[in-house]
């Protein structure tokens, strides 16, 4: 018996594109094929059907590893730990930061995220963030910041040093995006780019594979954007950090190796595994343009936009499909949201859950096992294509405006963002499911989510200076202190993430 089946394939007469689209509209019963067709909120058309024809020609997307990364930054992924599954460490005390973080970790978690200060943990200073990590072995699990300005990093860079790990061993980043948390607040500050340059140097003399800048493209898409949106202000963002990198004199190689890009997943899941793929080639080609050959490095975060406080449980779907999409995507790294998020800090229980939905599509689905899974179908190629044009488009036009900076206090990027927004949410009054809420309302009881601790008694010391890197680290080693949240003294229209279930007193 021969293994080579394709003489049954030969037995059957060839069916054209203009075949299958008769035998479709005849099962119409007189509408056109054209009546089904759908598009995304770009514009762009998804469907029905894609043939051989509609896909980019062959070879348009490279190969696995290479440029323009369209089908994965890597050209085999390591079958043991194919992404990282990177969990998040909420708010609390140092010792209750360091009982999460070994749970998480023992649990399956490979890295760690987490926000100092405000909102997040209340360590302020290098002793208080080392009893948050006290038991991480940081030769094997990567810390990564999620946001914060200097001081914050510098804690982090002083709590690396104190540990005595070697550099070498050291795994995570520093989350530094000046631009996007002005975006936030209003106020982009003057003259970021120096203290941000002193820290990828620094950075990149202990450990070239520590990322210090996040690329937040992620607030584009929490604000309401869409695919093409998104990747535009991934490109925009990432390009001024180049410009404000190989200005002070970095290679370029070196810039685009320090960057971060943090991307949305939402419950689509094919449209987001095309966004993951679009976005591979859209920085491939600003790398390319600034004269560095680099496919970025992708965190992908379960989108909260999607996310409802009421009946949370409806939440594990739109997490566990968009954890899928982003593995399917390419994501090097992941982060499932837990499903009460939305409602208040998270219990151990749903934390728990969002590990075990990547440990389970990793260990148990053998998601990891493929390459590129989406490579090849015409749905996928088709879709990664015209995202990736529609986003260069833009792109070009918030680059003409200056630049994201400018384009932010100009308002032209909040002014195409709210035009995605306010369509979206009259699609869902208009019909649009949001499980749960508008559609099959659940009388089941909510899950708990865990106490809300009242913020510690300040720690005293001196505020770590976030005007120069060189001064932040030595006031971190020396027991600086994180300095007090700055007031909101904005001077455009920031930029406000949303959800669609608050629509629905969701």
């Amino acid at each position: 018996m021969t293994d080579d089946a394709s003489h049954i394939a030969a037995e059957f007469p060839p069916v054209s594109a203009d075949d299958w689209r008769a035998l479709a509209e005849a099962s119409l019963k007189g509408e056109p094929l054209e009546s089904l067709t759908r598009k995304t909120a770009d514009g762009i058309v998804r469907g029905p059907v894609f043939f051989r024809g509609d896909a980019p020609e062959d070879g348009a997307a490279g190969a696995p590893g290479e440029a323009p990364y369209t089908r994965g930054a890597a050209p085999v992924r390591d079958r043991f730990l194919p992404w990282d599954i990177r969990a998040p460490i909420p708010g609390g005390t140092p010792p209750e930061a360091a009982k999460t973080a070994i749970a998480a970790l023992e649990g399956g978690a490979s890295s760690l995220t987490l926000r100092l200060g405000n909102g997040g943990v209340s360590a302020r200073n290098a002793d208080e963030l080392a009893a948050a990590l006290e038991g991480v072995k940081l030769n094997l699990a990567g810390v990564w910041l999620f946001d914060g300005g200097l001081a914050s990093a510098a804690l982090l860079a002083a709590h690396w040093e104190n540990s005595g790990a070697k550099p070498a061993d050291i795994k995570g980043g520093f989350g530094l995006s000046p631009i996007a948390l002005g975006a936030l607040s209003g106020a982009i500050p003057e003259g970021w780019e120096a203290p941000l340059a002193e820290a990828v140097k620094w950075a990149s003399e202990q450990q070239p594979d520590l990322k210090t800048i996040a690329v937040r493209a992620d607030l584009a898409c929490e604000a309401g954007g869409t695919s093409a949106q998104e990747i535009a202000w991934m490109a925009a963002e990432a390009s001024e950090y180049f410009r404000a990198l190989i200005g002070a004199g970095i290679a370029s190689d070196t810039a685009a190796k320090t960057m971060e890009i943090r991307l949305a997943a939402d419950s689509d899941v094919h449209e987001n595994i095309a966004k993951l793929r679009a976005a591979r080639r859209v920085f491939s080609q600003v790398a390319s343009a600034f004269g560095a050959d680099a496919a970025p490095h992708i965190h992908a975060i379960t989108a909260r936009r999607m996310m409802s406080a009421k009946d949370a449980w409806t939440n594990l779907l739109r997490t566990t499909a968009a954890a899928f999409a982003g593995d399917a995507g390419g994501a090097d790294a992941i982060t499932v949201r837990p499903l009460t998020e939305a409602a208040g800090d998270p219990t151990a229980f749903a934390l728990r859950l969002a590990r075990n939905i990547q440990i389970m599509l990793a260990e148990e689905s053998h998601m990891g096992r493929v390459q590129d899974p989406a490579g090849g179908a015409f749905l996928h190629e088709t879709l990664s294509d015209e995202i990736a044009k529609a986003a260069w488009s833009l792109f070009q036009q918030i680059e003409g405006e200056g630049g994201l900076s400018a384009a932010l206090k100009s308002g032209f990027v909040q002014s195409k963002i709210g035009e995605a927004r306010d369509a979206r949410f009259k699609q869902y009054e208009n019909g649009d499911i949001l499980l749960g809420l508008n559609k099959y309302p659940s009388d089941f009881d909510e899950p708990a989510t865990g106490d809300t601790a009242p913020p510690p008694e300040p720690t005293k010391g001196d505020p770590i200076p976030e005007t120069g890197w060189k001064a932040a680290l030595e006031a971190a080693k020396s027991g600086g202190v994180l300095p007090p949240a700055a007031p909101e003294t904005g001077d455009f229209e920031p930029v406000k993430p949303i959800r669609w279930a608050e629509a629905f007193n969701g």
